[in-house]
């Protein structure tokens, strides 16, 4: 059964399916598609209820999808956004990422965007490290301890964590702006020494933490390694 609705001036389209189940569930396909599936017997006003107050929620997920696929030919480091071009090189048995005149240059034999993704991830740790390093140099003289180690991999829920004298980041900090870096770099550098009111010395020595968490939160869908 199609059914539809206007939310905020966006008119959504959705198609019910009575199974049996027991519960209402609301799913946003990838190709865009909204499928609602209800118990059988569910009275229609109890679905249209549902549907609509998740309307926020059919939103968020419908503009995501559009933004991955606006997003699907770039990549975005430190805040800005690269095209992506192959360059067939039989002469290079592993891929090799360059950025260089504005793109991204994957370079290597039968380069596909499934098999570019392990050696795009080494780039942007190794760049990420890179940058981490550069910045602790900077945000150091603020604090007592420092770590011995830093280190950068691909963290499923955080974007830092502490483990006896080292601090792990979230590879995805590399996509974002520098005061995003500078902002988890800050907040773990904190914990690291103990100070609870991390959100003071931000707002005192990374005056744009502010604005990077705000970047996250409207950019996350642009943090590519799951």
């Amino acid at each position: 059964m199609k059914l539809s609705f206007e939310f905020e001036g966006t008119k959504i389209n959705y198609d019910l399916t009575y199974k049996k189940r027991s519960s209402i569930a609301i799913q946003v396909e990838e190709n865009g598609e909204i499928k609602v599936l209800a118990p059988v017997g569910t009275p229609i006003f109890s679905v249209v209820d549902k549907v609509k107050g998740n309307a926020d929620w059919i939103l968020g997920e419908l503009l995501r999808i559009q933004r991955a696929k606006e997003y699907a030919n770039h990549c975005m480091y430190l805040g800005k956004n690269y095209g992506i071009e192959f360059v067939e090189d039989e002469s290079k048995e592993k891929a090799v990422v360059k950025l260089v005149r504005g793109k991204f240059v994957v370079e290597g034999q039968n380069i596909t965007k499934e098999t570019m993704m392990l050696p795009l991830l080494e780039w942007y740790i190794a760049k990420t490290l890179s940058k981490l390093k550069e910045r602790v140099k900077i945000y150091g003289e603020h604090f007592e301890k420092m770590p011995k180690k830093v280190d950068v991999k691909v963290l499923q829920s955080r974007l830092w964590y502490i483990e006896e004298d080292t601090i792990t980041f979230d590879v995805n900090i590399g996509v974002g702006p520098v005061s995003l870096i500078d902002s988890v770099l800050v907040e773990s550098l904190c914990r690291f020494n103990g100070i609870e009111d991390s959100n003071t010395v931000l707002a005192k020595i990374v005056p744009e933490s502010a604005q990077a968490r705000e970047w996250v939160n409207v950019n996350k869908d642009r943090f590519i390694f799951k």
